[in-house]
């Protein structure tokens, strides 16, 4: 009886040592004081097995409230099969992961203006790859934040 009275009072005790000391998932608290609206010049140069495309021009990040992003760009994207003007947002849901400051952003849908020319799946091939992707945040100064993807810094953007 006394085993077993030791047993339970164990585990009460390092149930509440738990809920104690580990941490908590910060990331829905983290979420709701995250803002960015930033825009940046870039010069991209891509090349692919299959083709190469270079854009230049600007790209914006802004936060719209604490699970969507706005991705702009606006410019020109040269690509094997011609060149077009950009002028399109990208809807994306986000995570901000603050503990390493890591900004997790997944498509949800585009909007191109009417002075866009570039066909979706052209711009989707030269700029994108894929529907997910991680980017780093990295402060260089008061208001400037480096953007890097996961093995590159891709630019430099001002915070407004």
């Amino acid at each position: 009886m006394r085993h077993i009275l030791l047993t339970s009072g164990a585990i009460i005790l390092l149930t509440a040592i738990c809920v104690i000391i580990l941490p908590r998932d910060k990331t829905d608290v983290d979420r709701s004081s995250f803002s960015l609206a930033c825009k940046g010049d870039v010069h991209f140069y891509i090349q692919q097995p299959d083709a190469t495309a270079t854009m230049d021009g600007n790209l914006s990040l802004t936060t719209l409230g604490n699970k969507r992003l706005a991705l702009g760009f606006s410019g020109k994207l040269h690509t094997d099969k011609g060149s077009f003007t950009l002028s399109r947002t990208l809807m994306m849901d986000y995570i901000y992961h603050a503990e390493n400051n890591i900004l997790e952003l997944n498509y949800a849908a585009s909007h191109a203006t009417n002075v866009d020319t570039a066909p979706e799946d052209v711009f989707f091939h030269a700029l994108l790859k894929g529907r997910l992707f991680i980017l780093k945040l990295s402060r260089l100064s008061g208001n400037t934040l480096l953007i890097s993807d996961a093995t590159t810094p891709l630019y430099a953007c001002v915070n407004q």
